[in-house]
Order: C-alpha cells, then sequence, then structure tokens
C-alpha cells in the first residue's frame, strides 16, 4: 500500500482533533507495544477497518484522496512542484472572486497533506460564516 495515497498520521490527527470525522476504509493507530515498531523506527501503521474492530489501540480515520474529494469545494488546485522545493502546492479561489485573488495556499510534501490542510481552514471559514449569518438575524 502506498502511503502517499493517505494522509499522514499528524494530518490525520489534526482532522481528528477539529471534529472532521470523515468515512473511510482505513485507519491510523500508534502502538504502544516497543516491540511492535517500523522498520523507520516509527510506532505508527495504517490498518484496515476490518481490523479496527480487534484493535486495542485507538484508530485515528486515515483520510484518502478519494475520500476528501467528494468534500472538496470548486476552485481549488493542487500543482506538483519540483525544483527548490519539491512537494504540492494547494490554492484556493471561490469562484465569487475574480481570478488571481487566491484566498488560501499551502505547501507539503505529501499531497493528501496538503489538501487536509486546505479542508481543515475551509470548514472552519464555513463556521464563521454561519455564524456572521446568524448573528445578522
Amino acid at each position: 500500500m502506498n502511503e502517499q495515497n493517505y494522509a499522514s498520521f499528524e494530518a490525520s490527527k489534526k482532522l481528528f482533533d477539529a471534529g472532521i470525522i470523515l468515512e473511510t476504509e482505513f485507519y491510523w493507530v500508534e502502538r504502544e507495544d516497543w516491540s511492535h515498531l517500523n522498520l523507520d523506527g516509527s510506532s505508527k501503521d495504517i490498518i484496515t477497518i476490518d481490523e479496527k474492530d480487534d484493535c486495542d489501540e485507538f484508530a485515528i480515520p486515515a483520510i484518502s484522496f478519494g475520500d476528501l474529494l467528494r468534500e472538496l469545494p470548486a476552485g481549488m488546485s493542487l500543482h506538483k512542484i519540483d525544483g527548490h522545493y519539491s512537494g504540492y502546492m494547494l490554492e484556493y479561489t471561490p469562484s465569487y472572486l475574480r481570478n488571481g485573488n487566491v484566498q488560501f495556499t499551502t505547501y507539503n510534501k505529501n499531497p493528501i497533506d496538503a489538501i487536509v490542510e486546505f479542508f481543515i481552514w475551509f470548514k472552519k471559514e464555513k463556521i464563521k460564516q454561519i455564524k456572521k449569518e446568524r448573528m445578522v438575524i
């Protein structure tokens, strides 16, 4: 399995901590048993939804690009960057703004992590907008 197809443990935890829970087939677990270290020395693993039921550790949804794609608004673009900085740049320009008026930009080595950063920001902005509209009424 290619872990670049999923948000990192850290990005998945940010989503979870922000209260954004999406349905997914895979979950991150952080093993507490030191005998279960990965080759890179980490204690984090991606497990399937079936393995989650048999797991003693706390599991956080490991969001894939497909999971996020259904939730994303129009106006978002993701670009691969090679050169001085290698990774991905995500920009968001809502349709009601003129061309070139980017409202959000982020860079990340993992494309899914870049989308997660945007998605958390987008959800917070939506909540602010709803609160503002309620205050007007």
